[in-house]
């Protein structure tokens, strides 16, 4: 019997829990490989001698309502179990016994379940399963993890099946000490310590549901012993010890859905990984020498993902680096995305939960994380196409096609969608009448009516296929997995031998799926490991295979995916070549084994006992730059104001208040050392720093910048305002804080007395929120006028801001816009511009770009500036987010190209000529507000970003106008904003790739930066010759934190250093090459020259941090 309060509590934690979501190198080698031909055939279990499945049987009492993870399903996994060369089965069910299969060849299987001994613990709620030599006996056991709601602690306890070599098994986890009695969900046999046998972790989960947030931080501390992930070290007499708190993991407080291991760091010894469900970010647990265990999310990744499922961890990119992959939940249909979206989070919730310090961010997607090489991780999802693949279990990264490139497999579907809006509401109501019929003060069971409201979510299985490049298509269709279901665990295995992975896959419902691989045309090199000591199958060894000019590297795990183990054999496809030329072990006692000419098609065995010493080989050149902002730099700490963008223009893409802190550099007091300016927040003075000869900073105290800091600097440059030869500042004021034409945002100019001390000048006043500031001589009187460019009218986005032309006259300045640059009106939300004579009359023109801006050309033409929009023109679509401008002859032909910073390839907007991401801006409700709609295409409509909640945050009626979700989901722009849409402002962008554009005559090629360079937004360049090769190289950084709240900040790139050819071509260089290490939320770069060797240096902004510095080495 339940409780009214626990179906009260039910509900309240659903709506909570969707409240507090926000929907939202080097150049890699690739193989000589065929495309493979052909594809997946599901094969009839019951027509092969496998007859399980995994049926659920809800009734009043066990149900959604009762037990959250009821729909969870249940785990596979694949091991030959009694070394006859044959990959046997073991199938984990919740409500039903398990199931051990014996392969017979030829794609038979016997049933022995019976006879094998493991139906005596067919009893309480099975989840994951783990074939795993546990006893070193060289046969293969299997530990079964239990636990669901309203279980005894016997029947809780997870189970450890001792393989008696003879086909049988006896349960003995008692008296190895591993009978966990929490709830556990999945767990993984590693040597945690290099000590040749293998030891255990399991991942528990509390015994309730629906935990704040608040609760998961408290709960880390006071939560009880048995909510706590275990682990156990091998004693090496077939028992282990409980050692949790003595090895760090003595705080965990999660739903850990899976728990997987790998050397995250390169330091010889393996880590761990939880991908938790719900409030708690995920852990990652790295390894401290085998001693303890330090739990480092926040120092190895910006975000994870929310409702984090299956996780793998493999090399992606075959740059020899695991990559960690966690899959989620977000809907690739539209429509399901629309009716099962989240409420928008509040901006102060926002930034209670994820600035707290306690906690990563998390969003509701899939995370791609690209091992970085310095232990840090990007998520590449967007770029790689495989951020939304619906509500994913299993994630199984091998390759299926045997063409030297890993694809990735997901698991899919779910009994009943939960998240469903419109049966979330319907079912509330039901709810209410249900207490009312019934006397709550009594145990009274759960209202079985309640669940036909949410719909049965089968779906799909996805196949992404490698294409390169960080890249991956879609090949459901092409590869013949297109069959509907309700997916869980899943394994990989060569089920008939015959070279390539086949699918076992454990279904909710329905009989499991075996899906044989028939994809031909590619080898593989298939390797099984006689490991050292007890861990005989060598787990946590590093293989690296050579063919030809590619390689490829593998740490052995056989614990993947979601409550499953893969066969433990390891597979590499090789194309079409028909061996690889070397196969590399690295065991994890120090010890390596090196084999030439390995064949294909066959399981090759490598034995540890033939291994031999071996120390790595430390890097042989140290990185082009170091961090030296410790040593040099002051400790300027930019600091952001507290203020909520969206308060007024509540669907905004992100926030334009944080375009902060501006810096330049110059030499202020004439010694012949370059200095600096760093601008201030609002309410924050900027800072102007000294160099001394030993090229280090001091603070120079200005009370001039003290009075003014109640403007927030964006846009700086020192230049000679006065022509008493010494350089002056002007800087622009910006942000949103206050509405349009206030007198904060009026710029400053700050005159300088020889020795870097500055008095407040005259300007005319321009209330523009500005962003970027230019100084040039236009009219050729030999004084320095100014441009600068208009960022945003306050609380107008996006309607076309104002820019200005400054012209000097002995000091005295006026604004000069209106007489010879007309078209500087209204011209756009300017964020930079550039000074250039690409007419070459001797004259300077002006090159601006922005946001939903075309690349801008600005001629001068008899005395004026005019928009050519004819004779310089580029070959691609030009219609960006941008952020940068820099110019260089970038291939030696003596032309002077353009450099392109924009928003970058890897973000949850994306544009094109064909499908441009668009907005949609007015006061459609007339209540003096402007409202902003984004909008794409899809298919052969338009149809709004937002959701059917946050639109009516901007637009109330549309709650009126559209009573569902379906209803909101179903229709597009012109339905939604009906005749508001003849009366709006309406921009476009095209693309949002940073590019080099190399000029050919009067006209510019567009050339995509390399993909590294497409990992994050682009706001800093510099363009020179740092490996003093001769031949220039480029540094771009780049980053925005500042994404609205239900779409994933853009804090994936680290920098990128490229080296330069000299005919155009660049080569990006991994972090552990070029020491360029710029996590940070970047707005510049400026080059800057040390000591009185001039050694060049990087300085660099961060907003809402500290300054940064790199110096080469």
């Amino acid at each position: 019997m339940v409780r009214y309060r626990f179906l009260l509590f039910f509900f309240l934690t659903l709506i909570l829990l969707l409240q507090f979501s926000c929907r939202k190198s080097e150049k890699e080698s690739t193989p000589n490989g065929n495309v493979a031909e052909g594809g997946f055939e599901f094969i009839d279990p019951k027509s092969i001698g496998i007859n399980f499945q995994n049926t659920l049987t809800e009734d009043p009492n066990f149900n959604f309502l009762t037990f959250h993870y009821i729909y969870n399903g249940g785990g596979v996994a694949a091991g030959d179990i009694n070394n006859d060369g044959l990959t046997d089965l073991y199938f984990t069910g919740n409500m039903v016994s398990d199931k051990l299969y014996l392969n017979k060849g030829n794609f038979q299987f016997e049933d022995i379940t019976e006879k094998s001994g493991i139906n005596s613990g067919n009893h309480g709620w099975h989840t994951g399963v783990v074939m795993a030599d546990v006893n070193g006996d060289h046969f293969l056991d299997i530990y079964v993890c239990r636990g669901a709601a309203f279980e005894s602690a016997a029947d809780r306890a997870n189970l450890l099946f001792i393989n008696q070599k003879d086909g049988t098994f006896k349960e003995q986890a008692s008296q190895f000490g591993i009978a966990d009695t929490s709830f556990s969900l999945m767990a993984n046999f590693f040597d945690m310590d290099n000590d040749n046998d293998l030891d255990l972790v399991v991942s528990n989960r509390p015994d309730a549901f629906g935990i704040k947030v608040e609760q998961v931080v408290e709960g880390r501390k006071t939560a009880p012993y048995i909510a706590r992930s275990k682990i156990y070290r091998n004693n090496g007499n077939n028992t282990f010890s409980d050692v949790t708190r003595e090895m760090g993991l003595g705080e965990t407080f999660s739903y850990g859905l899976s728990v997987t291991v790998a050397d995250l760091n390169n330091d010889g010894f393996q880590d761990i990984y939880f991908a938790n469900d719900f409030n708690e970010n995920d852990y990652c647990f790295l390894n401290q020498g085998g001693k303890s265990f330090k739990e480092s999310i926040r120092q190895v990744t910006h975000h994870t993902p929310f409702y984090s499922m299956g996780t793998d961890i493999m090399d992606l990119n075959s740059d020899g680096l695991e990559d960690i992959m966690t899959v989620e939940m977000l809907p690739e249909d539209y429509w399901r995305n629309k009716v099962s979206m989240a409420p928008m989070v509040r901006g102060e919730v926002f930034d209670l939960f994820f600035t707290s310090g306690n906690t990563n961010l998390q969003y509701m997607q899939n995370v791609v994380n690209l091992n970085r090489g310095n232990g840090w991780f990007s998520d590449i999802a967007d770029l790689s196409g495989m951020k939304s693949t619906d509500w994913s279990w299993a994630v199984l990264i091998s390759d299926y096609d045997n063409d030297g490139m890993r694809d990735v497999f997901i698991t899919n579907g779910y009994k009943r969608d939960v998240f469903d809006n419109d049966a979330i509401k319907k079912a509330d109501l039901q709810f209410k009448d249900y207490l009312k019929a019934h006397d709550a003060s009594k145990g009274l069971p759960a209202d079985m009516n309640l669940l036909k409201y949410y719909p049965t979510v089968k779906l799909v299985n996805y196949m992404y296929h490698n294409e390169g490049q960080y890249r991956f298509s879609n090949h459901i269709q092409k590869w013949g997995l297109n069959k509907e279901s309700l997916s869980q665990g899943a394994a990989t295995a060569d089920l008939d031998n015959d070279g390539d992975l086949d699918l076992i896959v454990n279904n909710l419902d329905e009989p499991p799926f075996i899906q044989k691989n028939n994809l031909k045309g590619n080898h593989a090199i298939r390797i099984k490991l006689n490991g050292p000591g007890q861990n005989t199958f060598g787990l946590g060894a590093k293989v690296t295979v050579k063919s030809g000019d590619h390689q490829q590297v593998e740490q052995f795990k056989t614990v993947r995916g979601y409550e499953s183990s893969v066969e433990p054999i390891l597979h590499f496809g090789i194309g079409s070549a028909n061996q690889a030329d070397e196969v590399i072990v690295d065991w994890n006692n120090g010890t390596r084994t090196v084999v030439n000419q390995v064949p294909c098609c066959k399981v090759y065995e490598i034995n540890a006992s033939d291994a031999k010493p071996y120390t790595p080989e430390a890097q042989s050149k140290p990185p082009l730059f170091v961090d030296a902002s410790a040593d040099i730099l002051p400790s300027f700490i930019h600091k952001e104001n507290t203020f909520n963008d969206f308060q007024i223009q509540v669907l905004l893409p992100h926030r334009l208040s944080r375009n902060g802190p501006a810096i330049c550099v110059g030499d202020i007091n004439g010694d012949g050392l370059e200095d600096f300016f760093a601008g201030g927040a609002k309410d924050q003075s900027g800072a102007i720093y000294i160099q001394n000869a030993e090229g280090q900073f001091n603070l120079h105290t200005n009370p001039v910048l003290e009075r003014d800091k109640n403007y927030e600097d964006v846009g700086a440059v020192f230049f000679d305002a006065d022509g008493d030869k010494d350089l002056d500042l002007y800087v622009v004021s910006g942000g949103t804080e206050e509405p349009a034409n206030y007198s904060y945002y009026n710029n400053r100019l700050y005159l300088n007395n020889g020795k870097g001390d500055f008095t407040k000048s005259e300007l005319p006043p321009i209330g523009i929120s500005g962003m970027c500031v230019r100084a040039f001589d236009f009219d050729g009187d030999g004084d320095q006028d100014i441009f600068v460019g208009g960022r945003v009218i306050p609380n107008y986005y996006p309607y076309p801001s104002n820019s200005f032309i400054l012209q000097n006259n002995q000091g005295k300045f006026k604004d000069v816009s209106a007489e010879i640059a007309p078209a500087l009106s209204k011209l756009g939300l300017v964020t930079d511009a550039l000074v250039t004579d690409i007419n070459k009359d001797n004259r300077p023109d002006l090159v601006v770009v922005g946001e939903w801006m075309p690349v801008t050309f600005l001629v001068q033409r008899d005395g004026k500036f005019v928009k050519d929009t004819t004779t310089y023109t580029v070959d691609a679509p030009s219609i960006g987010w941008w952020n940068r401008i820099a110019e260089a002859d970038l291939n030696g032909d003596g032309e002077k190209d353009l450099i392109l910073g924009n928003l970058g390839l890897n973000y949850k907007y994306h544009a094109s000529p064909e499908k441009p991401f668009e907005v949609f801006a007015g006061d459609f409700d007339g209540n003096s507000t402007y409202d902003v709609f984004l909008a794409k295409h899809l298919k052969d409509k338009m149809v709004p970003i937002r959701g059917r909640q946050c639109s009516s945050e901007q637009l109330p009626d549309i709650v009126e106008r559209f009573p569902t979700y379906r209803a909101f989901a179903e229709s597009d722009i012109t339905k939604i904003l009906g005749d508001n849409l003849n009366k709006a402002i309406n921009l476009k962008a095209n693309n949002f790739a940073s590019v080099f554009l190399i000029r050919k005559g009067n006209s510019f090629h567009a050339q995509e930066m390399p993909a590294e360079a497409q990992f994050g937004p682009v706001k800093g360049i510099i363009y020179n010759d740092f490996d003093a090769d001769g031949k220039d190289d480029m540094l771009i950084a780049g980053n925005w934190f500042a994404s609205e709240y239900e779409t994933p900040v853009a804090d994936n790139s680290i920098g990128l250093f490229m080296n330069g050819d000299g005919r155009g071509n660049f080569k990006a260089q991994s972090v552990r090459t070029s020491g360029v290490f710029l996590p940070q939320d970047i707005r510049d770069l400026q080059l800057i020259h040390l000591g009185k060797m001039g050694r060049k240096a990087v300085l660099v902004a961060v907003n809402n941090g500290p300054l940064k510095l790199l110096k080469l080495q």
